[in-house]
């Protein structure tokens, strides 16, 4: 080829580069690079659509403007100065500076404790009727009432006579009353029959601890009959109700948690009834610790405005105290 330069490019790029460089830039690039730069930078602006896939090297500079799209696809080895708008698929390497917008999906490290099927119970609790006898029977039924939100009957004491007597007693239950029901077998459920050495007089037969298994469950405003016999021989103890001016179904002993009420006298199995009788016993339970619970705060709330009322009362009768005493000047100075 010629060796001088022509004043024109070309209009297409030559196989060899020129020795020289164009003064206009080409309108696309050689095949192999020139030696050489252009004279001057491109007329034609950069283009502002931003790549799909990131570059293999990070650039020089940073950008103008954040980008508006979605974040990378992959983690990117360094911590964003500002988090993200959605949580990222896996852990950073580092903890980032602020917290997610949004809760991961992930679960955590453990499950969570979940809730007890049944509240706490406060076991040891104890209502007592009496141990003063007077009257001799097969057996006594009688029911209780509750007043908590859950009680579980747990062991029963019995009043018998005399001592060192082997006896066979037979515990029946009914959810409900006795009354309408004394003579009814097929009313009642046999859930316990155990043989027992009796205490004697004035004391406390205790039944085996396996009397009340499983045990009976009474809720707040639940009515339960019991039925205890012996089934060799009259041993019961009872009291008269009339004593107390008291008739079958009046409350005879009550606490916070329930009441035993006033009986009936049986034959065994399930022939006469006497009514009117207070069965002698102890019947032992648990109580669930919300109602406790309450009952604390119902005492701190009494003894709250028991104090709120002294504290008042002592404020009125310091007042007439000192009007008294003044009263008592002015006449002495009229004197």
């Amino acid at each position: 080829p010629t060796p001088i330069v022509g004043n024109i490019p070309t209009s297409g790029p030559t196989t060899p580069p020129s020795n020289a460089p164009n003064e206009s830039p080409s309108t696309a690039p050689t095949t192999p690079p020139t030696m050489k730069p252009s004279v001057g930078p491109t007329s034609t602006p950069p283009t502002p659509v931003v790549g799909v896939m990131p570059t293999t090297k990070p650039s020089i500079a940073p950008s103008s403007s954040p980008t508006i799209e979605k974040p990378t696809p992959l983690l990117t080895g360094v911590v964003s100065n500002i988090p993200t708008d959605v949580p990222s698929t896996g852990p950073t390497p580092s903890p980032t500076r602020f917290p997610s917008k949004l809760p991961t999906r992930s679960p955590t490290r453990g499950p969570t404790k979940p809730p007890t099927a049944y509240p706490t119970l406060i076991s040891n609790e104890v209502i007592t009727t009496t141990y003063e006898g007077g009257e001799t029977q097969d057996g006594c039924m009688f029911d209780i009432l509750g007043k908590a939100s859950l009680i579980k009957i747990i062991s029963m004491d019995i009043h018998t006579d005399p001592v060192d007597v082997p006896m066979i007693v037979e515990l029946y239950h009914r959810l409900g009353t006795w009354d309408g029901r004394d003579k009814h077998p097929g009313a009642w459920k046999l859930i316990s029959q155990e043989t027992v050495t009796s205490q004697g007089r004035g004391m406390a037969t205790s039944l085996p601890s396996t009397t009340f298994d499983p045990v009976i469950t009474v809720t707040k405003s639940q009515r339960h009959a019991f039925y205890i016999t012996v089934a060799n021989g009259r041993y019961m103890q009872y009291t008269d109700a009339g004593n107390n001016n008291l008739v079958s179904g009046d409350v005879y002993a009550s606490n916070d948690d329930l009441s035993v009420l006033v009986g009936a006298g049986k034959n065994y199995q399930f022939l006469h009834t006497q009514r009117n009788v207070v069965w002698n016993g102890a019947m032992y339970y648990a109580v669930s610790s919300s109602d406790r619970a309450n009952d604390d705060n119902a005492v701190l709330s009494s003894s709250s405005s028991s104090s709120v009322v002294v504290e008042s009362t002592a404020r009125s009768l310091g007042a007439y105290c000192v009007v008294f005493m003044m009263m008592m000047h002015v006449m002495d100075a009229v004197v």
